[in-house]
């Protein structure tokens, strides 16, 4: 895979707007709020205190929401869930759905939401190595479809630098090649923005 490619000292002179999309995989003791807003499932929410958090699970969803999550954070779920969730007040609405199976939603959602007002994007604990010979038929179908998602944002969002953190496999070529994506290490990130 060879050295990371490192984020630009210059880009971050600028003083930008920084967002991490972190998942329940991600490891890291250091106050990553300090740097910028912090988004990921619901899930990576209970791990990282995060500020927003998406869920595509309904029970999941319900649950929350019985339990005044979005008191707690940014809480987003899907539009066509509302109704049913008895109409909360203080919950945001996604707008859409998925007409394939995926995984990760929530992580993709959140790049999308992010995209809208950041200017650098830290991707925590996120797999997008193209290795997929242990996989099951339908969950190398999920993860090549979760790849082809994120290559899409991150292509369609020039302008935003997109870093994977701590990315020890090989990156899959789609992702890797894009001039706006690079990978380092979580800890020459957080001393560069800190």
């Amino acid at each position: 895979m060879g050295m990371p490619r490192r984020v630009s000292v210059e880009v971050v002179k600028k003083r930008m707007n920084v967002s991490w999309i972190v998942t329940p995989y991600f490891q890291c003791d250091a106050d990553i709020k300090a740097i910028g807003p912090v988004w990921g499932s619901d899930i990576s929410w209970r791990v990282f205190n995060t500020d927003n958090a998406v869920c595509f699970d309904y029970r999941r969803a319900a649950d929350l929401i019985a339990r005044n999550f979005q008191e707690k954070c940014n809480f987003y779920v899907p539009e066509k869930f509302f109704g049913d969730l008895g109409r909360p007040s203080g919950v945001n609405l996604i707008g859409g759905d998925f007409s394939y199976d995926v995984e990760h939603k929530e992580e993709i959602v959140c790049s999308h939401l992010v995209s809208e007002t950041s200017d650098i994007v830290l991707l925590g604990g996120f797999d997008f190595s193209s290795n997929f010979e242990l996989l099951s038929d339908y969950e190398k179908h999920r993860a090549k479809n979760f790849i082809d998602n994120f290559r899409r944002i991150i292509s369609s969002k020039s302008s935003i630098q997109w870093v994977a953190l701590d990315h020890t496999k090989e990156i899959d070529e789609s992702i890797s090649s894009l001039p706006n994506f690079t990978h380092d290490a979580t800890d020459s990130v957080i001393s560069l923005l800190s």
